[in-house]
């Protein structure tokens, strides 16, 4: 499927319509066949989650659709502080990464890999179903609604969840034992990974031979694409995680092939001050991370409704072990406030 839906061209980037589709005439880019390419329908195109509207009073998100590969994602605007900082100090560093976008879509190597193509989004297992007497046989595919014609790149880091190991695990506690020789891996387990692995191996030829350029996307640097992909989410995300990426293409811009200086050029007291703040963030992710696996929830937190106390329960273990780690921790800057603020759900603090 996805090999079929690669060798298709289109003219501009945004969602396929029916070509007598009731959007503004203007905002139509026709094709054959009675489509057309009208204004993007994913989610993050019209901030339509709790108080996201308040995030475009200065400017108003622009859905397409785009012709040519000219889109800089919008910087926003809010009349309310940001979860990281003051909302100039967040305003001016979206200047600075829309600066830094207009350079980097001028750079071969990325528009090499921006040409429109159609995907589907979310190719997980949650949303592939198979057939009963052949699961080899693919007889459905749900979830279609934020699919869109993108830059190729946009793609590029989504890897389907049947072809990446859910085990990896990175410790959250500095005092946890190491696993005792007779709690070691089931030959069964063993035999998982190795499973997992041809999958991913397997996944990775299949592009190379089947979606060439899809590939190409994925083997090029990541820290060209981040840029482009996250700053039109840090007011939801945060600024930190978005002036980490500008810092780490900063600091190779020149080794990329950037030609022209880098826009982004922050002060000593800046990067002071975002080392306190990326150690923070990078203890939150790993955090996160830890959980998801622990819980088996996804990033925000959602477990299926039957794993729903289960996951509660866990949630609560392990936050409470957090904060006996944090107590008992020589770093003369974790407390109690900073350990509740990294922990990324929700708890019950009077329990």
């Amino acid at each position: 499927m996805v090999k079929e839906m690669a060798k298709l061209q289109f003219p501009a980037y945004g969602s396929l319509y029916f070509a007598d589709a009731p959007i503004d005439p203007s905002s139509k880019v026709d094709l054959r066949n009675g489509f057309c390419i009208g204004p993007h329908c994913a989610t993050q195109y019209w901030c339509l989650g709790p108080k996201e509207s308040r995030f475009y009073t200065r400017r108003k998100p622009n859905r397409g659709p785009y012709v040519g590969f000219s889109r800089i994602p919008d910087t926003a605007s809010t009349t309310e502080a940001s979860a990281t900082g003051a909302i100039q100090e967040h305003l001016l560093l979206l200047e600075s990464c829309e600066k830094v976008i207009k350079e980097l879509i001028k750079c071969q190597a990325v528009q090499n890999v921006a040409a429109p193509m159609l995907l589907h989004p979310d190719l997980h297992k949650r949303n592939i179903f198979v057939s009963i007497q052949d699961p080899s046989k693919i007889t459905a595919v749900i979830d279609w609604q934020s699919s869109g014609v993108e830059p190729i790149f946009s793609f590029a880091n989504e890897t389907p969840d049947m072809v990446v190991d859910p085990s990896v695990d990175m410790p959250l506690f500095q005092d946890e034992p190491e696993t005792p020789p007779e709690t070691t891996q089931s030959s069964q387990a063993n035999e998982s990974g190795k499973e997992i692995s041809i999958c991913e191996q397997t996944f990775e030829v299949a592009l190379k031979g089947w979606v060439p350029k899809l590939h190409d996307a994925r083997t090029l640097d990541e820290t060209l694409l981040r840029p482009i992909r996250y700053c039109q989410s840090s007011w939801m995300d945060g600024a930190t995680a978005l002036r980490q990426e500008l810092l780490e293409l900063s600091q190779h811009w020149s080794e990329l092939g950037l030609s022209a200086p880098c826009p982004y050029q922050p002060s000593p007291e800046e990067l002071m001050k975002h080392s306190r703040e990326w150690e923070d963030f990078d203890s939150s992710q790993r955090l996160k991370l830890f959980l998801v696996r622990s819980i088996n929830s996804n990033t925000d937190g959602w477990v299926p409704p039957e794993a729903w106390e289960a996951a509660k329960d866990a949630n609560q273990s392990l936050f409470e072990e957090w904060m006996k780690t944090v107590s008992q921790s020589d770093d003369a800057d974790m407390n109690e406030v900073r350990g509740r603020r990294l922990w990324p759900f929700d708890v019950d603090v009077n329990n």
